[in-house]
């Protein structure tokens, strides 16, 4: 018993070790900006390191709005098909 007691508890240590060793996505973020923003850097790895924070925080995501609306031949087609249940209408 006591066996299981001892290696649940250095199960329990390790984990906490490799969870402080992950970095969060700020710490990520911060050495992100802090690589773009050295001057010493190669332009090269300053652009790459903008380039990974941009898809981070999703700027390169496009947002597209759109609105499906049925018509009655769709409607027609669906009922005919026995989607009457797929029919928003």
């Amino acid at each position: 018993m006591a066996n299981s007691g001892i290696a649940a508890y250095i199960k329990q240590l390790s984990e906490a070790a490799q969870t402080a060793r992950i970095m969060t996505a700020r710490d990520r973020q911060e050495l992100l900006s802090d690589i773009a923003k050295d001057e010493d850097n190669a332009a090269a790895d300053r652009i790459r390191a903008v380039d990974t924070l941009n898809k981070m925080t999703g700027e390169y995501t496009t947002k597209v709005e759109a609105s499906v609306q049925t018509s009655e031949k769709l409607s027609d087609i669906l009922s005919q098909l026995g989607g009457d249940d797929l029919d928003s209408t």
